[in-house]
């Protein structure tokens, strides 16, 4: 069995260390290698691009996606619960995502002024 100077020895030699003291200078430094303007521009032309896609096909999408007149919660309860697996919680489960398609699609009624 090991001693306790052989565990603290053991311990020194797989303890993580700091990085190196010049390293810690070149983090901190104003003067960056790599300038940010061009990473900055990158991240928001990409933010734009996904905006621009985005608003182009959410128009589309919606209008697929709705059901005319669904069914009703019961009937989603009772579509979704076996998928989910036997007990009560898969019920619980499948009447919270009833209930939650019920109000996003009355939530979009109201917004088309329905």
């Amino acid at each position: 069995m090991p001693g306790e100077r052989d565990v603290e020895r053991y311990l020194a030699e797989v303890r993580p260390a700091g990085p190196p003291p010049h390293l810690r200078s070149r983090i901190l430094s104003r003067d960056r290698e790599t300038p940010i303007l061009p990473w900055m521009a990158a991240a928001a032309a990409l933010l734009c691009a996904g905006l621009a896609f985005h608003g182009a096909t959410s128009r589309h999408a919606a209008p697929v996606l709705e059901p005319a007149e669904g069914p009703s919660v019961e009937a989603r309860v009772e579509r979704i619960a076996p998928l989910l697996g036997p007990g009560g919680e898969s019920r619980r489960i499948a009447t919270f995502f009833a209930i939650a398609d019920e109000l996003a699609h009355e939530a979009s009624q109201i917004q088309e002024g329905r």
